[in-house]
């Protein structure tokens, strides 16, 4: 399972120190810092970084912050965060460290958990569809036919065929995928 990007971070800051000496403040700050490792460490030229050099970049922060934090005994918040400050600065006034950009955005990985409810998605919305908004549509227009019986119920035939179509489409869809 892939890890995320404050998780890469952390993760390296304990290689390079230790994570577990620290006082509470400066853990705190530290956890911080590594929530917003997207933003700060966002490519200077506009262009993406891909997966692999996104964790590399996370990686050579976390070891520039536990190497100059490990040099001080303790360090206030605000030393730590003009440290981090310092290293971001560093990040972009070398171009981000000669870590090379492309052009698109790196796809997404997804969890095990974001892939389930994408795979759901599509059977909740069809059972959704066919069990109360269908059945609405054709109950509505059933009752207007039945209403007036001289009128050719077009609606009520649109509601069942479009019922229909829909399944016979969500089955289609699913069978050329391979599910």
């Amino acid at each position: 399972m892939s890890m995320t990007l404050d998780q890469v971070f952390l993760e390296a800051y304990k290689e390079g120190s230790s994570f577990d000496g620290l006082n509470s403040e400066t853990k705190t700050t530290v956890q911080e810092l590594s929530k917003q490792i997207n933003s700060d460490f966002a490519s200077p030229n506009g262009d993406y970084y891909s997966l692999e050099t996104q964790e590399n970049i996370a990686r050579e922060a976390a070891h520039r912050l536990s190497k100059v934090l490990s040099s001080k005994a303790e360090a206030s918040r605000a030393e730590i965060q003009k440290e981090w400050g310092d290293i971001v600065g560093d990040f972009y006034r070398t171009q981000g460290w000669g870590h090379p950009t492309q052009k698109t955005k790196p796809k997404k990985v997804l969890s095990q958990d974001q892939k389930i409810v994408r795979e759901l998605a599509p059977y909740i919305w069809v059972a959704f569809q066919a069990w109360v908004i269908m059945k609405l549509i054709i109950y509505y227009f059933g009752i207007e036919a039945a209403d007036n019986p001289d009128e050719t119920p077009v609606f009520l035939y649109l509601g069942i065929a479009f019922s229909f179509f829909s399944l016979f489409f969500f089955a289609w869809r699913k069978f050329k995928k391979g599910d």
